[in-house]
């Protein structure tokens, strides 16, 4: 079920909570995880000129970033 912030995946937040205190016991899973994703979802923009697929893409790459504390500007 989809959180209520938007949250989807098949980890919970947590898991990237633990990940991102380096407390996981398998800190990579998440994280190559949503490279996966965002590698497919760019390739389907770039194929198929798709903003949806885009749409997502930076939506969740902002995501994967604020996790890690990547700023914006």
């Amino acid at each position: 079920m989809q959180a209520a912030d938007g949250y989807l995946s098949a980890f919970p937040q947590t898991e990237f909570a633990q990940t991102e205190q380096l407390l996981s016991r398998h800190p990579a899973v998440p994280y190559y995880v949503m490279h996966k994703l965002l590698a497919g979802l760019l390739a389907h923009h770039e194929l198929w000129n798709s903003t949806a697929a885009l749409g997502v893409a930076t939506r969740l790459g902002l995501g994967v970033g604020v996790g890690v504390g990547v700023g914006l500007g």
